[in-house]
């Protein structure tokens, strides 16, 4: 049986549109989301091995990094499924979501403000041209104003069983 969660985190390549689309499409389903526009990101020496074709310091592709986080749990193929039917000119286009098992540290993530970034010198991406559904709920880790008791009421009101 695939395992389930409420929080996930995902890169793509599909566009701003594209992801607002896909991400409105769901909106009953989602609690919160955030994303951001990744495109000054850079290979390291850890990302290059022979024959890929990139050395250390090249650009790559742009892309998106994204949280979701929903009310019910969700599969990740489920998740997946929301931003498939995008093809470019190299073919479909993927999004490859994951679990994720911290959305705050992901949040920092977003913009390379984590620990791990901060000291491997990646590029700081500006907080506020993050894309975000509530920030509330993202900053919630630092008030602790969310809780379960939150989530319950939430769920309530949206008639969530």
């Amino acid at each position: 049986m695939a395992s389930r969660s409420r929080k996930f985190c995902a890169i793509t390549y599909l566009n701003e549109y594209q992801i607002i689309k896909c991400l409105s499409e769901h909106l009953g389903q989602i609690r919160a989301y955030a994303f951001m526009y990744h495109d000054k990101d850079t290979y390291t020496e850890k990302d290059v091995y022979d024959g890929c074709g990139y050395v250390a310091g090249d650009l790559k592709q742009s892309h998106y990094h994204l949280i979701i986080v929903t009310y019910n749990a969700c599969t990740v193929s489920a998740i997946k499924r929301w931003f498939g039917g995008y093809v470019d000119s190299n073919g479909p286009i993927n999004t490859m979501p994951e679990i994720c098992n911290d959305v705050y540290a992901y949040d920092d993530y977003l913009c390379h403000e984590d620990k791990k970034s901060i000291a491997e010198g990646k590029f700081h991406y500006d907080r506020e041209k993050v894309v975000y559904s509530n920030r509330d709920y993202f900053k919630a880790h630092e008030s602790a104003e969310y809780d379960n008791s939150t989530l319950a009421v939430e769920m309530l009101l949206r008639g969530v069983p």
